[in-house]
């Protein structure tokens, strides 16, 4: 017996269909840390890499970065290029001096392509760059290619 209001036929319009479609991670579960000053953006990359079977450490800062990266090896570090402080050049720069050759990989964040501050930075980056907002699919394919290589 159907209940009040709703069609015997199927579910209301607004419910999802009933199936489940597995996911797979698109590459082996790394430690990964993100560093944004903005809380949500740190919390929303957290959010989408934890969900694709990454174990991930945030940052509000650069500083705050490099205590966690003395701690602990990252196999990947996505970071904002405008920061209070230390910003993503400096922050870049001091892993640089930090790791040598054993630099963990480095993607950066920024809210504009091009920026007059950071324009030279950015041109001669060889790190990959997300811009915001941030596309969960763009960040995982991103992810995923930097660590699949």
């Amino acid at each position: 017996m159907a209940a009040a209001g709703l069609d015997a036929s199927g579910p209301p319009p607004n419910l999802a269909p009933a199936r489940l479609t597995r996911y797979r991670a698109s590459v082996d579960a790394r430690l990964i840390l993100v560093v944004d000053e903005e809380a949500a953006v740190r919390q929303s990359l957290i959010d989408v890499l934890s969900l694709d079977g990454h174990e991930v450490d945030g940052a509000g800062d650069a500083d705050g970065a490099l205590l966690l990266l003395d701690q602990r090896h990252y196999d990947l570090v996505i970071s904002d290029v405008r920061m209070p402080k230390l910003d993503g050049p400096a922050l870049l720069d001091a892993l640089t001096e930090r790791f040598g050759d054993a630099l963990p990989r480095v993607a950066f964040l920024t809210r504009v392509a091009f920026d007059p501050h950071y324009g030279s930075f950015l041109t001669n980056l060889r790190a990959p760059m997300l811009t915001k907002p941030l596309k969960p699919g763009r960040v995982l394919e991103l992810v995923g290619r930097m660590l699949e290589s």
